[in-house]
């Protein structure tokens, strides 16, 4: 049966970006005349290691997950959104018939919704090179991250367009966490 009801599964409520998302989510519901049902597994805190937030470890909370999805089920939903604490790919992760989209996460084979990091790296390098900036550093993720991936590829098209040499030592790479953003800023300057 449809109904105008819609899951909205959460790893983190308060980790970065996910309140804005949830934030979009319901403004596009109430125009649409739907309803959320906001399940939160409040992981960060649970997958804290002692320095980052281990995002493998959110695996093992699969059953967590699933009686999240079977509330959900029990409620009628139409359909469910997942939203992660870091853009990265959760393929393996759910277990579900329902409708599913993910925001913030993806998976190969599922419908995502995500920004483009490649995208937005370069706009941002574009305005400052507009402002008359020609040294631009960049504070990265994990080397293996796809997401600092593309936002190396938005970085470097924006400076070849420019026709500016791009420079290895204005590269900072961290881990996600503040203290080491904070330290790959120190680099830098």
């Amino acid at each position: 049966r449809k109904t105008n009801i819609i899951g909205v599964l959460s790893e983190d409520v308060t980790t970065f970006q996910v309140s804005s998302i949830l934030k979009g989510i319901n403004q596009a519901a109430d125009e649409m005349k739907y309803q959320i049902i906001l399940g939160d597994l409040a992981l960060s805190d649970k997958i804290w290691n002692g320095r980052i937030q281990d995002y493998s470890q959110v695996i093992s909370y699969q059953e967590e997950i699933q009686e999240k999805l079977n509330i959900f089920r029990a409620a009628g939903v139409s359909g469910v959104i997942y939203v992660g604490m870091h853009n990265r790919d959760v393929s393996g992760l759910l277990n579900t018939d329902m409708p599913l989209v993910y925001a913030y996460c993806y998976t190969k084979e599922d419908i995502t919704v995500d920004c483009d990091n490649q995208v937005i790296s370069c706009q941002l390098v574009e305005k400052m090179l507009h402002k008359g900036h020609r040294r631009i550093g960049l504070i990265s993720g994990p080397v293996d991250s796809i997401p600092t991936y593309r936002r190396m590829m938005g970085y470097q098209e924006a400076l070849m367009q420019s026709g500016i040499t791009f420079d290895p030592s204005l590269i900072a790479y961290g881990n996600w966490s503040d203290g080491s953003g904070y330290t790959a800023c120190m680099e830098l300057l």
